[in-house]
């Protein structure tokens, strides 16, 4: 158990760390907006893969399932944060979240490689 607040933990300030720079050099313009949405969230996607994977790797068997815990660890902390912030849920939400879904999985899945 400690083992996965820990990762989680690091991962949520990974995500944090990346949105702050990456908001920075989008307020300074150095950075346009249409490269900005889309390396935020190629960021996201890149560090859980890269985390899920590395997490899979102390696990000896049904590796997948460690990428489907940090999938819905994660599918929960940014559908609350949707709900705080009273967005509306919509196709696009759906994709979004069936991505950090698939991504982490496939991270753990090609912990070998």
């Amino acid at each position: 158990m400690k083992k996965y607040i820990k990762n989680f933990i690091f991962i949520l300030l990974e995500i944090t760390i990346i949105t702050l720079v990456l908001t920075l050099l989008n307020y300074f313009n150095i950075l346009p907006t249409s490269i900005y949405s889309y390396l935020e969230l190629a960021s996201v996607f890149i560090i859980l893969y890269f985390n899920s994977k590395k997490l899979s790797r102390n696990s000896s068997k049904l590796t997948f399932l460690e990428g489907i815990k940090i999938g819905l660890f994660f599918i929960f902390i940014f559908s609350i944060c949707n709900i705080i912030s009273k967005n509306v849920f919509s196709i696009r939400t759906f994709i979004y979240y069936l991505l950090i879904m698939l991504t982490p999985l496939l991270g753990s899945i090609t912990k070998k490689a």
